[in-house]
């Protein structure tokens, strides 16, 4: 790797880094999103992670509502069945709910695959090597409930570009844990 490719990464990280220091707050402003490199908040999750496979994070089902619309499409033909009214608005209905709602209950696909190799993203749908990763920040917007983001910057050498993604964590993975789990695969020779 030469030198000015080098002093260009260690540029941008500077760059991005002062980018996420915090602003200085006044009375008047809501609280600005703070950002923690996972490398900090790995430290708090005290369960050991299996680096032996890779890791597949995946959005949760939520059994419970698909169990829900699929009661309530039954619930609703065997009423209009029984009272004779099954007309075209009923099955429009039923439809409706079994083609909107209940594939997005059952999506189920992987957003982030960890290994020891590189991090894949849905977002990007390419593997990032370890060691094209610059960094892992954990973003945090502070509401009543706050939200979660996990961004990665990193070099692309096909393109000679460096690149930012962001992916919501919430209802996907605890930021720590995800934290800690970059951390342990990521190799000792990674910049951060």
């Amino acid at each position: 790797m030469s030198s000015s490719l080098e002093e260009r990464k260690h540029q941008y990280i500077e760059a991005v880094q002062i980018d996420y220091l915090p602003p200085e707050k006044t009375l008047w402003q809501a609280t600005p999103p703070s950002y923690h490199p996972t490398k900090n908040e790995g430290i708090h999750y005290d369960n050991q992670i299996d680096t032996e496979e890779p890791v597949i994070i995946k959005r949760t089902k939520k059994e419970w509502m698909i169990g829900l619309v699929m009661l309530i499409v039954a619930a609703l033909l065997l009423y209009l069945l029984g009272e004779d009214q099954f007309g075209f608005s009923q099955f429009l209905f039923a439809v409706l709910l079994l083609i909107f709602v209940l594939p997005r209950l059952l999506d189920n696909k992987a957003l982030i695959r960890i290994s020891g190799e590189s991090i894949w993203l849905y977002k990007e749908d390419k593997e990032i090597p370890w060691k094209s990763v610059l960094l892992t920040i954990i973003k945090t917007i502070h509401d009543e409930n706050p939200s979660y983001f996990f961004i990665i910057h990193y070099y692309d050498a096909a393109l000679d570009e460096f690149h930012q993604l962001e992916i919501a964590l919430d209802g996907v993975i605890s930021p720590v844990k995800l934290s800690a789990t970059i951390e342990a695969f990521r190799p000792a020779e990674s910049l951060s």
